[in-house]
């Protein structure tokens, strides 16, 4: 809907565009018509959500011998309250049996609105803010959810019957029933909120963690594809020397000093064994300061062996027995050594970020369960690691960026608006659709 929650409260009242547009045009003056008192009494005994609540009229009247005659302008507001109940129900659904829960609000709505002129301005009258609420609140509930859905469900029946007490007390404060609505939904969401931090601590661990994976990767491959080596240095470099890379990547990060260097050691290695016999005495000067410092530089980068000093002395060893072939003019057997592969998908990192996505809104999706809500709470890796968590906040669907956009783009997911819901239906429910 073109109209957006931006426009709520509404700043002018829709009582003369609901009754020009809804009033019957043909309805011929009744001095018999039923009067607001009346109508709302009728309403008042509606128990049945499956009725309309014209036809509960009418078969209210019909019992005491009565026409059921409306007045055009009550009419025409029982037909608009109906047709923005249809209209929210149908845009802006709720799981069952919430929906029914909600629905029994039906006929107070309306005899509000025959009581009230407030009621036509939209997101002005207390309920208005309480319908909104518990759409707001229970956008993501599903039944699913078992006993962790209870607590909702059970407050969403108690609003709905502190509300309809209304008909006996027509000063009940609805606005105060919105407010602890609101105050538990406000826990409710807090509560998922310390859940949702909990994760993305772990899946920022988890994506550094494969950042490093991927960096350390990238840098060992591109002296491999540069350098052939000998075998034995190719294990080194793939094994313990990989897992050193990554926890230098861990710790200090790819910006810092300390993976420069860790860097600069892996080129000095794979340099270190090369010939350079045909290189002139550069070259061959360039070799021996390298192999003068090159132990000392592996031995302070290999951490993942920094708890075993036999097995950190074995690594070296190995590394310092082919220098010293090389030393005594020994030519050292290289071979192609293959790439480090990784199976994780890399990101695109020349992928477009769409601003549109908020963490916060909630989306629908179609599983092997059937429907699920889920709501997105984190976008990593630049936006294109999207994660969604339920109601509760524990994780719901890890998806790329573009896997999401792509099901969105199917028809197999859909946003699920939560925001002023109910006014934004009165308003398109008497024709207002857009700011125009």
């Amino acid at each position: 809907m073109p109209l957006s929650p931006d426009h709520i409260p509404f700043p002018c009242s829709l009582k003369q565009k609901v009754t020009a547009e809804l009033a019957p045009q043909d309805a011929a003056l009744s001095t018999d018509s039923l009067s607001r008192e009346t109508l709302v009494g009728f309403l008042a005994k509606s128990k049945d959500t499956d009725s309309s609540p014209l036809a509960t009229i009418k078969r209210r009247a019909a019992k005491e011998n009565r026409k059921p005659h409306l007045r055009p302008e009550d009419q025409a507001a029982l037909t608009w309250i109906c047709e923005a109940f249809d209209e929210w129900e149908e845009h802006y659904p709720l799981e069952q049996p919430l929906r029914d829960h909600i629905h029994r609000l039906l006929p107070l709505a309306i005899a509000m609105a025959l009581k009230d002129d407030a009621f036509y301005t939209p997101g002005v009258h207390p309920l208005h803010r309480l319908l909104d609420a518990l759409q707001n609140g229970a956008v993501g509930w599903q039944m699913r959810l078992d006993r962790a859905g209870q607590m909702l469900e059970q407050r969403i029946q108690r609003a709905v019957e502190k509300a309809l007490e209304w008909f006996n007390n027509d000063r009940i404060d609805v606005a105060a029933i919105t407010q602890e609505l609101l105050a538990a939904n406000e826990r409710d969401a807090a509560r998922a909120q310390r859940m949702v931090q909990r994760l993305a601590e772990t899946e920022e661990a988890r994506l550094k963690t494969l950042s490093a994976r991927r960096d350390a990767a990238r840098d060992i491959n591109a002296g491999l594809e540069k350098y052939e080596l000998p075998a034995a240095i190719g294990e080194f470099l793939k094994g313990p020397w990989y897992d050193s890379a990554q926890l230098v990547l861990v710790k200090h990060g790819a910006d810092s000093r300390e993976w420069q260097q860790m860097c600069r050691a892996t080129l000095h290695l794979m340099e270190s064994v090369q010939a350079s016999e045909d290189g002139g005495d550069a070259v061959r000067d360039r070799q021996e300061q390298i192999l003068r410092h090159l132990p000392g530089e592996l031995r302070r980068w290999l951490l993942s062996l920094e708890h075993d000093s036999d097995a950190t002395d074995s690594a070296i060893g190995l590394v310092e027995y082919a220098h010293l072939r090389i030393q005594h003019g020994q030519k050292l057997q290289l071979v192609e050594i293959p790439a480090i592969a990784l199976d994780e998908e890399t990101p695109d990192e020349n992928a477009v970020t769409d601003d549109s996505l908020s963490n916060g809104d909630w989306y629908q999706f179609e599983d092997d369960e059937g429907e699920l809500r889920a709501q997105l709470v984190l976008q990593l890796e630049s936006g294109q690691h999207l994660l969604f968590t339920n109601f509760v906040g524990l994780k719901a669907l890890d998806l790329s960026r573009r896997a999401f956009s792509q099901r969105i783009s199917d028809g197999f997911s859909l946003p699920l608006p939560k925001h002023e819901t109910f006014s934004l239906s009165l308003a398109a429910a008497a024709g207002i659709r857009s700011e125009e």
